[in-house]
């Protein structure tokens, strides 16, 4: 019985407990879903935002580098134009060379312009150098032979000679072979400068005179490193990083310090640099991806969004193809980890936790509060319950409670005592008249039986047919009969 009862308290669970677990389950289920949606649209944003970065620096990219490529075309298409129709004479060095120093000192990102003739003679005009110091470069006699270098001042000059190259020939240039045979603007390859400073390329276009005879080639070089001089000025995040290669995997800029070719020894001399040889790892990792997702740089021709794992980061990543007019293929790459936008969701994350905790203190606070308020009362009614089974019939409730239903339990409650007090009340009066009466006639009885006893006259006790049933002693003595033989006769 009584391990039953034991059994029987230990399952039964307190008020408080069975009011302030589910308020708390629930405000935990809100928060933690809150929490949930909170991180799930973060990411959201992140892919979004990470989306929308990489099409604002691959446009940017694209933008430029279009603009950037279209100088040396639009410069080639006006000498062609001037030195075609006789504007510029094409048989005068000294005005082509005057013409494009002018023209260099307009553009800032074309490094030399030129012009090839039939003979294979060439009139040149450029920049070199960290300081960008001028010089021009002519053929003897405007045909092919010896090539001659020199610095000029800044009036356009000549201040000295710089080099000589002997057999130049012209018309066996990459650039004039190349805009001949296509019969239209070309570009050449990208190709290392002889002083290994920089990395270059050429544009090229063919001249026909009013007669649509040839006459020459006009060109223009630019140097690349302008590209990665852009790239560097862009905010691709903390550690995003961008760079441009060509279909063969080739890097034509990049916005690291790292150089698109390698300075080799004497032997070997200088290389270009392929992505997936870059010393820099985020490079080197995209360009893995790349050829992981397509096989070959070659089958990219749309744009694409790529998502991959490398040092165990989360990467975002679009490749961009650039094509132009003149047969240019290049691609333009931006990578982005996923750090560079955690920094503010991690912070958004910890407010939330925050936030989740402080609600969930409150609620359990104002569960705890709200319980009180509920359990109180009760508890005071169950305490008052148990005096009355002690026998406190005068204890009470207050009536104070505002809840409605215990304040309607407590006034049944004292109702309920105080009707129990008046039953008890009545119930103990009544109790104490009975055993008054029941003292009285034991005490009757008493006397009675004391007189019956000393009675010196004899009494015979009969029923209502005569029989004896019993008989004081002076009645025994008298007839000379116990009680128990008397018992019975009708007649003495």
């Amino acid at each position: 019985m009584n391990s039953t009862t034991s059994s029987k308290s230990l399952s039964r669970v307190p008020l408080q407990i069975i009011l302030i677990v589910p308020f708390i389950l629930l405000v935990i289920t809100a928060a933690g879903l809150v929490g949930y949606l909170s991180l799930r649209n973060g990411q959201k944003a992140i892919n979004n935002v990470a989306h929308e970065l990489r099409m604002e620096i691959n446009t940017r990219i694209t933008e430029h580098v279009r603009f950037f490529l279209g100088t040396p075309h639009r410069i080639n298409q006006v000498n062609a134009t001037a030195i075609g129709n006789g504007t510029v004479a094409a048989d005068d060095p000294n005005a082509l060379e005057n013409r494009f120093l002018e023209q260099i000192r307009l553009f800032d990102t074309v490094t030399s312009i030129y012009f090839g003739n039939t003979s294979g003679g060439l009139a040149d005009a450029g920049r070199e150098g960290p300081a960008g110091s001028m010089y021009v470069i002519e053929t003897d006699g405007f045909v092919k032979g010896h090539f001659r270098k020199y610095a000029t001042d800044s009036n356009g000059k000549r201040a000295g000679l710089l080099a000589t190259v002997p057999d130049f020939d012209s018309r066996t240039r990459s650039w004039y072979r190349g805009a001949v045979k296509k019969n239209g603007a070309f570009w050449s390859n990208v190709y290392i400068l002889f002083t290994g400073q920089d990395i270059a390329i050429s544009a090229s276009c063919p001249v026909y005179d009013t007669q649509q005879k040839l006459i020459g080639v006009v060109a223009a070089d630019i140097f690349l490193s302008h590209l990665s001089s852009f790239l560097k000025e862009l905010d691709i995040g903390r550690n995003g990083q961008s760079f441009i290669m060509e279909h063969s995997g080739m890097l034509i800029a990049s916005s690291t310090d790292e150089q698109p070719f390698t300075v080799a020894n004497k032997a070997s001399g200088n290389r270009r640099l392929e992505a997936g040889q870059s010393s820099v790892s985020l490079i080197r990792g995209s360009a893995e991806a790349l050829i992981n997702k397509f096989g070959d740089y070659k089958n990219i021709s749309t744009e694409q969004y790529l998502e991959f794992d490398f040092e165990n980061k989360r990467q975002f990543l679009q490749v961009s193809p650039l094509h132009d007019p003149y047969g240019l293929n290049w691609l333009i790459v931006t990578v982005i980890p996923e750090s560079d936008f955690m920094a503010q969701i991690d912070a958004n994350k910890r407010s939330t936790i925050m936030l989740i905790v402080i609600a969930m203190m409150i609620a359990v606070a104002l569960g705890i509060f709200l319980s009180r308020g509920i359990t109180r009362p009760v508890w005071r009614l169950n305490a008052s319950t148990r005096k009355m089974a002690m026998g406190d019939w005068d204890h009470t409730v207050k009536e104070d409670e505002r809840i409605q239903e215990i304040a309607e339990l407590t006034l049944s409650f004292n109702s309920m005592a105080r009707q129990l007090k008046e039953m008890f009340s009545g119930l103990t009066n009544e109790i104490a008249e009975r055993e008054k009466a029941e003292r009285q006639l034991r005490e009757s009885e008493e006397k009675y039986r004391t007189l019956h006893e000393t009675m010196v006259q004899g009494v015979v006790y009969q029923d209502e047919k005569g029989r004896i049933l019993s008989a004081n002693p002076s009645a025994e003595r008298i007839l000379g009969l116990s009680v128990d033989q008397m018992q019975g006769i009708t007649s003495l």
